[in-house]
């Protein structure tokens, strides 16, 4: 729950008159996609400890650690950020103004749970050992 309070946060919140979330932290692409952005920063980080909680969850219940665990679990972190991905969306429905991006945002947003998914599993693997 408090990562979903963290990641509504960065559009209600502003520094300088600038959305938290539209602030650039690296220029390294420029206009449209806007990478490396709070936002994407965020998604990665928030992915990456949901990709270390459930790996290290699953592996308590697995006799030997193969490629499919890694599948499996950033399966189950995509899982959880199309979800919320889901309950944006929701909110672009229901409210006129949301603070939500568009289709790019939304595609960004799941790019960088990705990366978090994969880093994270990486991470997990490692602390295993």
């Amino acid at each position: 729950m408090a990562w979903a309070v963290i990641h509504m946060g960065g559009g209600a919140f502003y520094i300088k008159g600038i959305r938290l979330y539209d602030i650039i932290l690296i220029h390294l692409i420029g206009e449209l996609y806007n990478i490396l952005r709070v936002d994407q920063f965020m998604h990665f980080y928030i992915y990456l400890i949901i990709g270390i909680l459930i790996y290290s969850i699953l592996k308590k219940y697995l006799k030997k650690e193969n490629s499919l665990t890694t599948i499996l679990v950033i399966f189950a972190v995509m899982g959880i950020g199309a979800f919320y991905e889901l309950i944006e969306f929701s909110t672009v429905v229901m409210f006129t103004a949301t603070g939500v991006g568009g289709y790019y945002n939304n595609s960004l947003d799941l790019f960088f749970n990705f990366l978090g998914a994969i880093m994270g599993v990486l991470i997990g693997r490692r602390l295993k050992r």
